[in-house]
């Protein structure tokens, strides 16, 4: 499924590109460009979808994680980083009393 709505984008930026070249996007255009990959139900509703709302689609994965997210998980680190430190000077503090 996840494949398809990636063709579903691919056709859609598509016509937006023949749009913004004064072609009207149809199913012959839209399979020379796109290739024999992309079976007529796709380019159907690539076209449809496009005609709806004629935007490109964004077709970057949506997993990568933002920066804030990494920031996050760095001072996540350094916390657990410096707490191990402070365990391991009462450790050695402890043992070296006895």
């Amino acid at each position: 499924m996840k494949n398809t709505e990636y063709q579903i984008g691919r056709v859609i930026n598509a016509c937006v590109e023949l749009s913004e070249n004064n072609k009207k996007p149809s199913v012959g255009l839209l399979k020379a460009k796109l290739g024999p990959d992309y079976k007529l139900p796709i380019l159907i509703r690539g076209i449809n979808r496009w005609q709806e709302n004629p935007q490109r689609v964004d077709l970057a994965p949506k997993e990568i994680k933002t920066e804030p997210e990494n920031k996050n998980l760095q001072q996540q680190i350094d916390d657990l980083t410096r707490r191990v430190s402070e365990l391991e000077h009462q450790l050695s503090t402890l043992l070296t009393t006895k």
